[in-house]
């Protein structure tokens, strides 16, 4: 029997930057608090950006390393979403609702109202704005929820 017990999928575009970001905190957080829930991610466009260099984006790396976060995850190169993918997860979260909710809408449309929607945009880090430090916010916030009791017994 897997040690985790349920599933969350965080899904953005091109699955380069926001989810695999999400993922891997989420992962590295749950393994330290001992949350039995585990993370994988997913992009919703059809193909690779040509924009993409590399598995992940550099803005990602640079953001575990100032953690002290290192994943064999970040070598593995984009997957982009399957309908199993979602029959195979208890929560799915899409990182930015205005970007992603249309592709829902229009993709897996029996699934949008699944899922939960962040606000995330994606775009470079700068002082006003870094996204990386809103996904961390989200994602203690998300660890916090799925650690109360009366979340796991109404779940």
């Amino acid at each position: 029997m897997s040690y985790y017990t349920r599933k969350v999928l965080f899904v953005c575009t091109g699955n380069y930057y926001r989810s695999r970001f999400a993922e891997i905190l989420f992962n590295y957080h749950s393994v330290e608090t001992g949350l039995q829930w585990e993370a994988f991610s997913r992009g919703l466009a059809t193909e690779k950006s040509p924009n993409n260099v590399g598995p992940i984006s550099s803005y990602a790396l640079e953001a575990f390393s100032a953690r002290g976060i290192s994943s064999p995850e970040c070598s593995r190169e984009p997957v982009f979403v399957e309908e199993r993918d979602f029959e195979t997860t208890d929560m799915i979260i899409a990182l930015k609702d205005n970007e992603h909710r249309p592709i829902f809408r229009c993709r897996f449309p029996h699934w949008e109202p699944k899922v939960v929607f962040w606000h995330i945009h994606d775009v470079e880090p700068t002082p006003a704005y870094d996204p990386m430090l809103l996904i961390e916010t989200n994602i203690h916030a998300l660890i916090d929820l799925l650690n109360e009791p009366s979340f796991s017994a109404n779940y």
